[in-house]
């Protein structure tokens, strides 16, 4: 059985406990550690790059760490992986405007839907305000994503309802869910032109919003929020939810891609699902948004 050695303070200093990881990890983290004192003023940018670099190179792509977030919750994350590398330093946020969202809205009688999770920042996050496990629903497709999550569940007690699946319109089918390009970009196939003739496939059982959230006890004044985070898929994802959007209190929290210039999500949200919606870019609070204000706020095709 794999044992922790240490934790690793955010930033800060090292203390005893467990790790996955050896003396590669201990040195590999006061690496990046270092070298985050010189890139904090530029918010960590390289970070990323050089914690890929090394996994590939001077350690191994697995090494492992736990770190304190939040209040009183850890994380797991890989040293080698370079989107969640920055966890490392205390004084990193990662997508601060959703944080204020969730701050703002989630209570803890709310259900929390975390759909497309990797590996589980924003459901520990919430765990943190909702105290039943069964309310916070949790889903990833990547089977490696989904084991990282799944250890971040353990290591936090369970504090959120993992499921291994890929949200989709309908519950109870399958698949192809690509993994080629790293777990940040992992899709349903057939949702991005650029992955569709890719080998690196793996086959995921569908569920659907409508049938997870029948599986939750809830009444129909119970507050929902749905993050949604599918890259590409949606449009689909929101046609499976049908029923949970004739409640009240629902909050959905998706991205739009600077790439797609026809806005096809928020299209979607605004002339056929009937909702409002509220850009929330930047510091200032959520503003009422046009489909031509989403168009003109498209400067970066990669944001």
């Amino acid at each position: 059985m794999r044992r922790y050695n240490f934790i690793v303070e955010r930033g800060l200093s090292v203390r005893p406990n467990q790790s996955y990881s050896g003396p590669g990890a201990r040195f590999e983290t006061w690496l990046l550690w270092l070298v985050g004192v010189f890139l904090r003023p530029f918010a960590y940018r390289g970070i990323g790059t050089l914690s890929r670099h090394l996994g590939r190179r001077a350690f191994r792509a697995q090494n492992h760490v736990v770190v304190p977030l939040f209040r009183k919750s850890l994380i797991d994350i890989e040293l080698g992986d370079y989107y969640w590398s920055r966890l490392l330093f205390a004084d990193f946020e990662y997508e601060p405007e959703v944080a204020r969202v969730l701050a703002a809205y989630l209570k803890p009688d709310s259900v929390f839907l975390d759909l497309g999770a990797n590996i589980g920042y924003w459901s520990i996050f919430a765990s943190e305000i909702i105290a039943d496990p069964k309310r916070i629903v949790t889903v990833e497709g990547g089977h490696l994503t989904f084991e990282r999550l799944s250890r971040n569940a353990a290591i936090n007690h369970h504090p959120f309802t993992a499921i291994h699946g890929a949200v989709a319109a309908r519950a109870g089918e399958t698949v192809s869910f690509v993994t080629e390009g790293g777990h940040a970009g992992a899709r349903i196939a057939g949702s991005d032109e650029r992955f569709k003739d890719t080998q690196r496939t793996e086959t995921v059982a569908t569920c659907s919003i409508d049938a997870l959230m029948a599986a939750i006890e809830t009444t129909k004044e119970t507050p929902v929020v749905i993050k949604l985070d599918v890259e590409g898929a949606e449009v689909p994802a929101l046609m499976g939810a049908k029923e949970t959007l004739r409640r009240t209190g629902i909050l959905i929290i998706y991205e739009d891609h600077g790439a797609d210039r026809d806005c096809t999500v928020s299209r979607h949200v605004i002339e056929d699902m009937g909702f409002d919606v509220y850009m929330i870019d930047g510091g200032g609070p959520p503003v009422k948004a046009t489909l031509d204000a989403i168009a003109a706020s498209k400067t970066d095709p990669l944001k």
